[in-house]
């Protein structure tokens, strides 16, 4: 039978793993990357701003780590949203407003959900970086990444830009609600729900708190290749000085 990833906290890391010593020894001759991110390459990048220090890792390790935190923030979506939805759906607007009660005290959106959302952006903007590292390169010889069709990197483009737009979304229309329904409001729409929705509150008031960070939004730094060229943007976990190189 299939182990799921709760049953087996190692199942996962195993397979990444498995799937990273292939790629680092070139043994998968169909990996779905563009020639110049295939095989066991390192990757070198200065990480801070103001005092910067060298970091360096595999790029199968870099790769592989985006759908590992897409998959935590999956994983902490339902695990945040499935309780509301179920609330939500099974009354009216009296559950809605306790279920956000629950998520404020709880700082399950500005801080949980918040957390999951920056981690996957930073790692997907480190192997963004790269990605921007070898596109200047092509661009400066007049060539093209093989492997990628100019469709194929503007649809990335388009969806990397897509995730930062769509976490700020998130925050921004949070914290307007926080503005418009005052916890007081909330208290008094908990004590109206019914008994059989109060089970889906106190999941919700379970769920672990993650602190937010003092900043709202991921401050990105601007960073360009030490050639000259574009400017790309950084999540805080992957501010770097320079853009990620191949060696």
């Amino acid at each position: 039978t299939a182990t799921t990833i709760e049953e087996d906290p190692t199942a996962w890391a195993a397979q990444v793993d498995a799937v990273r010593e292939h790629w680092m020894r070139g043994r998968l001759e169909v990996t779905g990357l563009a020639e110049s991110f295939r095989g066991g390459k390192k990757v070198k990048w200065q990480e801070g701003v103001g005092e910067s220090r060298p970091r360096s890792a595999d790029l199968p390790s870099l790769l592989l780590d985006v759908p590992a935190k897409l998959a935590e923030l999956l994983r902490c979506h339902t695990q945040v949203m499935g309780t509301v939805n179920g609330m939500v759906s099974a009354g009216g607007s009296k559950e809605a407003l306790a279920a956000i009660y629950a998520l404020r005290q709880r700082s399950s959106i500005s801080g949980q959900l918040t957390a999951a959302m920056d981690a996957f952006i930073a790692s997907a903007s480190l192997v963004h970086g790269v990605l921007q590292h070898e596109l200047f390169k092509c661009i400066e010889q007049g060539a093209r990444l093989k492997g990628q069709a100019p469709s194929m990197q503007r649809q990335y483009l388009e969806s990397f830009t897509a995730c930062s737009q769509l976490r700020d979304g998130i925050l921004t229309e949070w914290h307007q609600l926080a503005l418009k329904v005052s916890d007081a409001t909330l208290a008094e729409e908990f004590r109206r729900i019914d008994a059989s929705d109060r089970e889906a509150f106190t999941q919700l008031m379970q769920l672990p708190v993650v602190l937010p960070m003092l900043a709202d939004a991921p401050a990105a730094a601007a960073v360009a290749p030490a050639g000259g060229g574009a400017v790309a943007n950084l999540a805080p976990a992957a501010a770097a000085t320079g853009l990620p190189a191949l060696t």
